[in-house]
């Protein structure tokens, strides 16, 4: 698999200088610009065979997108595909079940998981199911199923490799308003409450201090450690 490299431009590096005068700094090591102060954007040639309802940037440096039914109540032939930037080229492969609206993250291995999906249309219902895509081989896994499902849940990674699940709606309908912990090698723990009902989706952070925090625009919690 590719890997992505970073090098330095003329005109990153004059700038990387100019800011070690500017502070009376002398140093011999080169002074990287952040790459979202010199890029700019563009449109790619070829356009994405999928509806990308959900991406995850690999560390081989290709970008995993999920469709899986891609909001088609009647789409049966649910897929995925790997974008190349270097070629622009994408990779698709049909999916073993609709993977479309999961909580999506990259674990501390490289590989990717994916959290719960779609179960249902209208009203939505949450798959209880996971999978890890592994970026070397390209090929999806399912792994343990949690307790119930999720349609539109956040994971987060946490500091030790853990992967903390929350929110989505359940297999029956109605938010799920436990929290599970996914542990790579040993599967799901057991729920935990979470003694609130969340919104779909909810945003969430790892704080410096290695809790989890949610922010809403209604409210805002720290509640795992």
């Amino acid at each position: 698999m590719r890997t992505a490299n970073a090098a330095l431009t003329g005109g990153s590096l004059l700038a990387g200088l100019l800011v070690a005068v500017s502070l009376g700094t002398s140093t011999t090591e080169p002074v990287l610009a952040q790459a979202g102060t010199v890029g700019s954007w563009r449109t790619v040639t070829r356009t994405v065979p999928i509806n990308p309802v959900h991406a995850a940037l690999m560390r081989n440096g290709e970008v995993l997108m999920v469709a899986g039914s891609g909001n088609v109540a009647t789409e049966t032939n649910y897929r995925a595909t790997v974008w190349d930037p270097v070629t622009e080229t994408f990779d698709t492969q049909p999916l073993g079940w609709d993977m479309f609206c999961n909580g999506m993250v990259t674990l501390h291995d490289g590989r990717v998981l994916v959290n719960g999906g779609n179960l249902q249309y209208d009203p939505f219902y949450g798959e209880p199911r996971n999978a890890v895509f592994d970026p070397m081989t390209g090929v999806f896994t399912n792994i343990q199923n949690m307790a119930h499902g999720r349609w539109y849940p956040t994971v987060t990674t946490l500091g030790d490799g853990r992967v903390m699940t929350f929110s989505g709606l359940l297999e029956t309908g109605g938010t799920n308003t436990a929290v599970e912990i996914y542990t790579v090698g040993s599967g799901w723990s057991q729920q935990y409450a979470a003694g609130w009902t969340p919104p779909l989706y909810p945003r969430m952070h790892l704080s410096t201090d290695g809790r989890v925090f949610y922010s809403g625009s209604t409210r805002s919690s720290r509640f795992f450690n």
